[in-house]
């Protein structure tokens, strides 16, 4: 087993990551000048970030978390806000992403970081907005993204 330090650099690279991910997928779509997709890109990456810290937000000034003895997971709201966006944008990833963002709930769970209704709530709590604006945003994007 690695040790725990191996452990937090692998959690700690995870949303990284996600988001040279997601700046390869913005690249490419300016790269190709489809600015329409670009903007859609952009825009759906800055709303769902906006609403994982806009809870993050939320809880820090009114302690809503805290009040009922849990705690919002910030990682986990920004590794699914990445997830969502890049799943939206390349589908045929959409099951390797699902998969690498349970294992990293795994992994901060097993190293302490967050207990499973911390993960859950803030992922439930992020998930279902985030999820509502990409596919409303869908009927925007290109069928031949």
């Amino acid at each position: 087993m690695p040790s725990h330090d191996t452990l937090h650099w692998i959690a700690g690279s995870y949303i990284p990551l996600l988001a040279l991910l997601m700046l390869v997928l913005l690249a490419s779509a300016f790269l190709r000048r489809d600015r329409r997709l670009a903007r859609l890109r952009v825009l759906s990456v800055v709303a769902v970030l906006s609403i994982a810290w806009g809870f993050m937000l939320i809880d820090l000034c009114f302690d809503l978390f805290s009040a009922f003895g849990h705690d919002y997971s910030t990682h986990t709201a920004v590794a699914l806000a990445l997830v969502a966006v890049i799943a939206r944008a390349v589908p045929r990833l959409a099951i390797m992403l699902a998969s690498s963002f349970f294992a990293y709930l795994l992994l901060m769970l097993y190293q302490g970081y967050h207990t499973i209704p911390d993960m859950g709530i803030t992922a439930v709590l992020v998930g279902i907005p985030a999820w509502a604006l990409l596919l409303n945003l869908q009927r925007f994007y290109p069928s031949n993204q």
